[in-house]
């Protein structure tokens, strides 16, 4: 173990030889530290020249993992002092109404997906309520792992009728889906009705989003409606609740 003879601070070593960035062993490191509560809120970490030492990397490489820390608000930088623990699990501040890739983008974070189901199904008769089309209508089935930052935090399950969208399926959907939608189909989310709660993870959805079963999740689902006010895509969303928060704004 590295260990902070100045900040008794000890970390893992990383592995020069592995085909992953060191950046991102780095980035890790740290966050299993914090996560762990081997770092608590409030820690001044080592300065960058000394834990460049320990880890045996270069200034660009350290500064570019904590940058990403820092997008996750877990590092907090302070001029003249240092880099703080700023929390012990990064929070994401997602309006109810602005789609993930969007609102990560704008704080610098990097959205990926891993599409783990994409098919064109038989509406059931739930999702052809819900979607307000006759059972049995033709829709794709998506599901999607969205991470930020290489960091699992959403699963998507999506229904979207597919007359709307023919071919989606055979384009690449680790990106924005609305604005594929948009751009390929001029479909776009003006509205919608969401429905959230608690919910306890079951061992799908706990190894999924790398928590332990039974530990608290938020359940959204809702419905997307087109620039024409009809639905169009049947959601159900399971976040991980210690790395968000939702914002709802309402106007008097």
């Amino acid at each position: 173990m590295f260990k902070s003879q100045k900040e008794s601070i000890s970390f893992r070593p990383i592995t020069r030889s592995s085909s992953i960035p060191l950046y991102v062993q780095v980035r890790d490191v740290l966050l299993e530290e914090i996560e762990s509560g081997h770092l608590p809120e409030g820690t001044l970490l080592p300065s960058e020249p000394e834990l460049c030492k320990l880890f045996d990397i270069s200034r660009s490489s350290l500064r570019q993992a904590i940058q990403e820390l820092a997008n996750q608000g877990l590092l907090k930088r302070s001029r003249g002092k240092g880099t703080f623990i700023a929390s012990c699990s990064p929070k994401m501040s997602l309006p109810l109404m602005r789609g993930l890739t969007e609102a990560m983008q704008a704080i610098g974070a990097n959205v990926t997906s891993i599409v783990q189901k994409n098919a064109i199904e038989e509406a059931t008769e739930e999702v052809a309520k819900n979607l307000q089309c006759p059972q049995g209508t033709q829709v794709l089935h998506i599901d999607r792992l969205r991470l930020v930052n290489d960091l699992p935090l959403r699963f998507d399950e999506l229904y979207i009728i597919y007359r709307l969208c023919p071919g989606l399926e055979n384009m690449d959907l680790n990106q924005s889906l609305r604005e594929l939608l948009r751009r390929k189909f001029h479909l776009r989310v003006s509205g919608g009705i969401y429905k959230i709660k608690a919910i306890l993870a079951n061992e799908h959805q706990a190894n999924s989003l790398l928590v332990q079963v039974g530990d608290p999740l938020l359940l959204a689902e809702g419905l997307d409606r087109d620039q024409h006010g009809y639905p169009f895509i049947d959601t159900t969303s399971i976040y991980r609740c210690d790395r968000y928060e939702f914002i709802a704004e309402t106007n008097s």
